[in-house]
């Protein structure tokens, strides 16, 4: 983004006084009333001695003569005509050199034009100043691209404070197809340290004399040297370029509200405020639940009078898992405090009721019972604020309450209805969100139920599964106010051991999001716990890894088991019931919602 910066004029008298001094007196006066700031604008003079620029022959001879003035004069001119601005002389010979020197603390910069550029006997004599403290603009018009290199070279031996390249030859007028302004791009291409000017010299009665300077300044160009006199029809040198005190302001003017349209910030005051009164805000697109999840499907942008949080505010609670802490009617926005973090849990369901392995739950693997592993290893899901086993009231699974409620919080609910016996842990531990796990996957994942935590929240879904993964590594999450909505439309869910065909099966009521784990997470293995040979593969698993049992991750058991695939053969002949067609139509016949 370009800076608001003003570029630098250099205002330059030239010969338009035809040798009068008092002429060049008021030229000096109506350039100190040039509305400008002082610090970015200057007055260049020319000074020269007919003998000492040229030979009588040359055609210009003559003229230079009548412009004449003497070392007197231009100590007047330059010390006291009430100059506060810088001034620049243009050096032509040893009279120039004479000028500089006797006036040297008086002048900001010098110009050397092409022409004099080889000029050896002006450059020996400006090595005996000390020009640490002087700008010099070098105009490289008409040089060759690889003389410019050694001329740069050449003056910076004199050590200036800096040089300046200048562009713009002394045609007079130029015409508009001479000016070159690709030469800026290619200037500062190739001269990047170097600051540039352009030196106009177009007709002044053409309007685009005042705007080829600005282009100038567009592309690149922080100096501009512009010719301007009193009256050009009474100007007898140097008139066809140059510019007359009303152009001057008109040219000021210009320059100014350019600078103003650039603006200081990407993003200005007027063009917020226009925004912040239009911008279509997220509202709510119908009656929202509290403690629900906003998703993108809950929301409709809409211009409104209502302050509100943008869509991003709202995705970034979402990701902290914030949920609703009120309900919200139709078209209403959301604001900081209609959001609540929401209170998560892991409930591990578990029953002693197995025919298949009896007491499952209580088998050893490793030096550790199979619930115990399974409750240890969603201890080590992220942002969790209870796990909890949640077993039943029944005699038979008392011994579960016994063993393990001095490590873990237990509840004890409904035998057979599961999501009624969640209700309960939610209601008992004030949950917003629970991920369910069941008992028989000892080796469930941190990292699988992190990912769909993520996933959940970010979709603001009601229920959230992997779409694949190796049976026992993953769980499912669910939002406490979805399992109530079941419980309304069926007063009680008896096969909710298979909890999510309640969901699957009632689409249309529930935000539903399957997602793809990560391809690290996914593996077709068995590592569930129904019948002997599971419980012989976790041991193996264990006696593989060295570890103890608590400490295997999900990833050195997919390692163990790609290493070693006989392992995974013990268990692979058994099926998973609800994958059997006639179980699946059972349950979709219960489970689905009238």
């Amino acid at each position: 983004m370009k800076k608001n910066i003003l570029p630098k004029l250099i205002f330059e008298v030239a010969n338009v006084h035809g040798g009068n001094f008092m002429h060049f007196r008021r030229i000096i006066e109506i350039y100190n009333k040039i509305k400008y700031p002082n610090s970015f604008k200057s007055i260049k003079f020319q000074v020269l001695k007919a003998d000492e620029l040229s030979t009588p022959n040359y055609h210009w001879h003559t003229a230079y003569k009548k412009i004449y003035f003497s070392p007197e004069q231009w100590k007047i001119l330059i010390r006291k005509s009430g100059i506060k601005t810088n001034i620049w002389i243009d050096m032509f010979d040893r009279y120039s050199f004479e000028i500089l020197s006797q006036n040297f603390d008086y002048i900001y910069g010098i110009k050397l034009q092409p022409s004099i550029l080889n000029n050896l006997n002006l450059f020996e004599l400006l090595k005996n100043l000390n020009l640490k403290s002087k700008v010099i603009i070098l105009n490289i018009s008409g040089v060759l691209f690889k003389d410019i290199k050694n001329i740069l070279k050449k003056f910076e031996e004199l050590k200036p404070k800096k040089i300046i390249i200048q562009f713009g030859f002394q045609s007079y007028p130029t015409k508009i197809s001479d000016t070159n302004l690709n030469k800026i791009n290619f200037l500062k291409k190739y001269f990047p340290n170097y600051e540039i000017c352009m030196a106009d010299h177009v007709d002044a009665e053409d309007s685009f004399s005042l705007s080829i300077p600005i282009y100038s300044y567009l592309l690149g160009a922080s100096h501009l040297e512009k010719h301007f006199c009193i009256k050009r029809k009474k100007s007898p040198f140097d008139r066809f370029s140059s510019i007359e005190p009303k152009e001057i302001e008109k040219f000021i003017e210009m320059i100014k509200k350019l600078n103003l349209s650039f603006g200081n910030n990407f993003i200005n005051k007027s063009e917020k405020k226009y925004l912040d009164a239009s911008i279509q805000k997220p509202v709510s697109r119908q009656i929202l639940e509290k403690n629900s999840i906003v998703s993108n499907s809950d929301i409709e942008f809409k211009r409104t009078e209502q302050n509100g949080l943008d869509f991003a505010k709202i995705q970034n609670l979402k990701k902290q898992h914030y949920i609703l802490s009120k309900s919200k009617l139709p078209n209403k926005t959301f604001k900081a405090n209609d959001f609540k973090k929401s209170r998560i849990g892991v409930l591990v369901t578990c029953r002693l009721k197995s025919t298949r392995l009896p007491q499952k739950a209580l088998k050893r693997i490793g030096k550790f019972y199979s619930v115990e592993l399974c409750l240890n290893n969603c201890n080590k899901i992220k942002n969790i604020n209870k796990v909890v086993l949640a077993t039943s009231y029944l005699e038979e699974d008392q011994i579960l309450v016994k063993k393990f409620k001095k490590k873990f919080n237990v509840f004890q609910g409904h035998p057979e209805d599961v999501i009624k016996r969640f209700l309960g842990v939610a209601k008992k531990y004030n949950l917003n969100t629970v991920i369910r796990v069941t008992a028989d996957c000892p080796f469930v994942s941190p990292e699988i139920l992190n990912f769909l935590i993520k996933k959940h929240y970010e979709s603001g879904a009601d229920y959230t599964a992997a779409k694949k993964f190796s049976v026992g590594t993953s769980g499912e999450v669910y939002n406490v106010e979805a399992m109530k909505n079941v419980i309304k439309k069926l007063k009680g869910a008896i096969h909710s051991e298979y909890m999510p065909w309640y969901f699957l099966n009632n689409n249309k009521y529930f935000k539903i999001n399957i997602v793809d784990l990560p391809k690290k997470l996914i593996r077709n293995h068995r590592l569930t716990l129904d019948y002997k040979e599971d419980l012989l593969l976790f041991n193996k698993i264990v006696a593989k890894s060295k570890k103890s049992a608590n400490k295997i991750s999900t990833e050195e058991i997919f390692k163990i088991l790609d290493k070693n695939p006989k392992l995974g053969k013990i268990n692979s002949k058994f099926k998973l019931i609800y994958l059997k067609r006639d179980f699946q139509k059972k349950l979709k016949k219960f489970t689905k919602f009238s």
